[in-house]
């Protein structure tokens, strides 16, 4: 939205920076007052331009936001399903949902993999994403896995 919106090449050039200077120069109300004015002078589609941007400008990722430690926490309630899934929302989430080694080892104990599974296997697999995967695989449960339920 840095760029001058189109229907403003009708104002005077001289007056649309007056403008956004003027604005700049208010209050806190007096700026939302501005705001809601400015709205019912917008079209739909104007709104509608406005609101993606907004959205863009406002979005916020937990992921990174949150202490690593939080973020692995509220992880661990997810299925594996939703795990998987998060992993495709965008790069960061992927990196971020498939190195939490925390994540992943407490997964593998709690579909019952032994210690010594995990000594046994873990080296081969290489993480203990690869690990737990392997072994839900391997047992045909993948899609419907959720923390805390033992697979059969």
């Amino acid at each position: 939205m840095d760029r001058v919106p189109h229907s403003a090449t009708n104002v005077s050039s001289n007056l649309f920076p007056l403008t956004l200077e003027s604005f700049s120069g208010l209050g806190h109300e007096a700026r939302l007052r501005a705001f809601s004015r400015m709205l019912d002078l917008c079209s739909h589609h104007d709104q509608a331009a406005l609101r993606e941007e907004l959205e863009a400008r406002l979005a916020r990722d937990f992921l990174t936001l949150l202490p690593p430690e939080i973020a692995v926490m509220i992880l661990s309630y997810l299925p594996l399903k939703d795990l998987i899934t998060g992993m495709h929302v965008c790069r960061r989430w992927r990196d971020f949902i498939s190195g939490a080694n925390l994540l992943w080892r407490n997964m593998a104990n709690e579909i019952g993999l032994s210690e010594a599974i995990v000594k046994a296997y873990l080296p081969e697999c290489g993480s203990y994403i690869e690990l737990t995967l392997m072994a839900l695989r391997h047992r045909k449960k993948v899609s419907s896995y959720v923390p805390n339920q033992k697979v059969a």
